[in-house]
């Protein structure tokens, strides 16, 4: 998505610096990614965070923030359009807020 690096799972959700910019802005504040390995790495780190709930919060806010990159990194591919970091942003929290609200009906 970037082009710094070659197109690898692991640089696309966590390596490239859209998503590192997406993932620390939304976690900054509980300090759960000081660092980026992989996503095995960052899943096992929700997977590890107490208390629960906030831990099924963070997992969620990573799964959406995930999924609007992958729908990003498509849209720049297939239909070349540029990357605009604002809306993925704003993109991610209405995504969530849906996810969160279907959950919880289902």
């Amino acid at each position: 998505m970037c082009g710094a690096e070659p197109e690898t799972v692991d640089h696309l959700l966590v390596g490239c610096v859209v998503s590192k910019f997406l993932l620390f802005s939304l976690f900054m504040e509980s300090q759960l990614f000081p660092i980026f390995e992989d996503i095995s790495f960052v899943w096992g780190r929700l997977l590890d965070w107490h208390p629960h709930s906030d831990a099924a919060k963070a997992q969620l806010l990573v799964a959406a923030t995930w999924w609007m990159l992958w729908l990003e990194r498509n849209n720049i591919f297939f239909r070349n359009q540029p990357t605009d970091v604002i809306q993925i942003s704003h993109s991610i929290g209405v995504l969530a807020k849906e996810w969160a609200d279907f959950s919880r009906v289902g």
